[in-house]
């Protein structure tokens, strides 16, 4: 990642006085390292979260883990995708989009209770909103703002122009998968 990079966090870290989150967002290039996350937290003890964004990520978790111990918690982005894998490895939680908000914090509980066979059966239900959802950002962002309009709490879907629009044939299979959350969400 780098020392300037670092010393940009630091002044963040300096700058407030409340815990500080990273995003380490970049899947196919370089990322923060558990060294840098270290010595960041060293440093400004109030760095105390890390989300992680990026395939096949449990052996950064668990190097993390091996590095820092629990002075900086490691959260999984990405929609919840990884979490079966991470939680048994020190992921402390997710932040997925908000409409999965609650069946995700189910399958975590559930996981972290050793419920496996019910963490994997709820997950599985989520897996194909998820899976399609994180193909594209822009599907993510229309599909996310759709189920929660379907869910009453957003009164309209539109976004600002998106350079990714749905097909009639994407729309309705939208359609579907909202249907089938919702019908999951309900069941909580």
């Amino acid at each position: 990642m780098g020392a300037d990079v670092l010393r940009y966090l630091g002044r963040v870290a300096d700058a407030v006085s409340i815990p500080l989150l990273v995003q380490d967002f970049n899947p196919g290039g370089a990322t923060i390292s558990p060294t840098e996350i270290d010595e960041l937290n060293r440093q400004h003890p109030n760095f105390k979260y890390l989300k992680l964004e990026e395939p096949l990520m449990i052996d950064k978790l668990v190097s993390i883990v091996d590095t820092v111990g629990d002075r900086v918690g490691v959260l999984e982005g990405w929609g919840g995708l990884y979490m079966l894998e991470l939680i048994p490895n020190g992921l402390i939680g997710a932040m997925p989009g908000v409409p999965l908000l609650e069946p995700l914090s189910k399958v975590f509980r559930l996981r972290q209770a050793g419920e496996n066979d019910a963490a994997f059966e709820l997950m599985g239900r989520l897996l194909p909103f998820i899976n399609y959802s994180l193909q594209n950002f822009e599907v993510f962002l229309q599909i996310e703002k759709q189920l929660l309009v379907n869910m009453r709490l957003f009164e309209s879907a539109s976004i600002r122009d998106a350079p990714y629009t749905l097909s009639s044939e994407n729309s309705e299979y939208v359609d579907e998968l909202c249907a089938q959350m919702q019908q999951v969400i309900g069941s909580l």
